[in-house]
């Protein structure tokens, strides 16, 4: 889980060369908003267009705590990465937020 700036904004020297080897070694990488309203919106603005080209999921709307217990329900699922992408966007219980 990684708490950005703004809608997913990561500094550029060094995060995304960071964020693209966690995801090729397997590692889900969540990027979430320290911001009270609003969302992530990977590819919105530079800093998080960067870490969406290295893999990482966008937490949307969510909570930074509603974010990390969906991330540790799905991983605890044992699904593919894949599906465990396609099932992070899907609304399970209520946490995507409107």
């Amino acid at each position: 889980m990684l708490v950005a700036f703004g809608a997913g904004n990561v500094p550029q020297r060094g995060w995304p060369e960071a964020i693209g080897r966690a995801t090729q070694q397997g590692v889900q990488v969540v990027v979430n908003t320290q911001c009270v309203d609003g969302a992530v919106e990977l590819g919105r603005y530079e800093g998080s267009a960067a870490a969406q080209a290295q893999g990482a999921l966008s937490a949307g709307p969510m909570t930074i705590e509603a974010s990390l217990t969906k991330l540790m329900f799905l991983l605890g699922q044992g699904l593919s990465a894949e599906a465990l992408r396609a099932r992070f966007g899907e609304d399970l219980a209520g946490e995507l937020l409107p």
